[in-house]
């Protein structure tokens, strides 16, 4: 009788556990680049391992064993941060809830393909049931161009503004080389919608970098960036952030603000 009872109750733990029901192909365009498992009742359980799907997306990934906790990053499209056990997870600076926890099978993590759907991800993960398989695409995305129309006659004798907070740490009028490289990052650069106003800009909680435009003609232009790569503009109606549609590009101008910075600082302490 006691075997018994040890038998049932470890069938009713095995029971207990979440079973993988069926397996499904998962491509992105017209390639196969992993299995989906699924473990759970609704769709958005299908899981799929981490590693496979998204270096094939082109992101690198690093499991940090100390942390417990997998960063996945993309040149273009930004950061994700993922916890084994943990159905919170982190994509560039917001934080969004997952159906189910990222978990480990023979050392092999798996996470829920849905994440891929968050709006600010760049894909769209959908099943096909004509084909059983789950289609992965490139999302539509609306997109702002907030230095488009700028033109080198409203750059002419532009100064350049740097400061922390209400601390301005240096102010520079750029040469004509200069301006025509700043001219040249900005009109190329994109930022997704939608927009955000108020709070949710200082999404860092701490003091933003601010950088101001001061035309020839008076008009200012505002942007910014705060401890999570989160741009921004003002104007004179309304402070709206956006999340850049390409973090290199973004990363191109920071590097082009640091130069100026370290050339007039020197100046100054020439």
């Amino acid at each position: 009788m006691k075997k018994f009872f040890a038998a049932l109750a470890l069938l009713v733990c095995v029971w207990a556990l979440p079973q993988a029901a069926w397996a499904a192909d998962v491509y992105y365009g017209d390639k196969l680049i992993c299995q989906s498992e699924h473990r759970f009742d609704s769709m958005d359980g299908a899981s799929v391992p981490v590693r496979q799907l998204f270096e094939a997306l082109g992101y690198v990934v690093k499991y940090n064993a100390e942390y417990n906790s997998v960063s996945l990053y993309h040149p273009q499209l930004g950061s994700i941060g993922l916890r084994p056990g943990d159905r919170n997870m982190r994509l560039i600076c917001f934080e969004d809830s997952l159906p189910v926890a990222p978990y480990f099978v023979d050392d092999v993590l798996y996470a829920p393909l849905c994440l891929l759907n968050n709006e600010y991800c760049g894909y769209k993960a959908e099943w096909q049931p004509e084909n059983q398989r789950w289609q992965i695409s490139d999302k539509q995305q609306q997109f702002v161009y907030p230095f488009a129309n700028l033109s080198r006659e409203q750059l002419s004798g532009v100064t350049f503004h740097f400061g922390k907070g209400c601390y301005t740490i240096y102010t520079a009028e750029l040469n004509d080389e200069e301006i025509d490289k700043l001219l040249v990052m900005l009109k190329s650069l994109a930022y997704r919608e939608p927009a955000f106003i108020g709070d949710a800009i200082e999404v860092s909680g701490g003091n933003p970098l601010d950088f101001t435009l001061q035309y020839a003609d008076g008009k200012t232009l505002g942007f910014g960036e705060n401890g999570y790569f989160f741009y921004f503009f003002r104007d004179n109606e309304e402070t709206k952030g956006y999340l850049p549609a390409d973090f290199s590009q973004q990363q191109a101008l920071r590097d082009f603000c640091e130069l100026l910075k370290e050339k007039y600082l020197a100046l100054q302490n020439a």
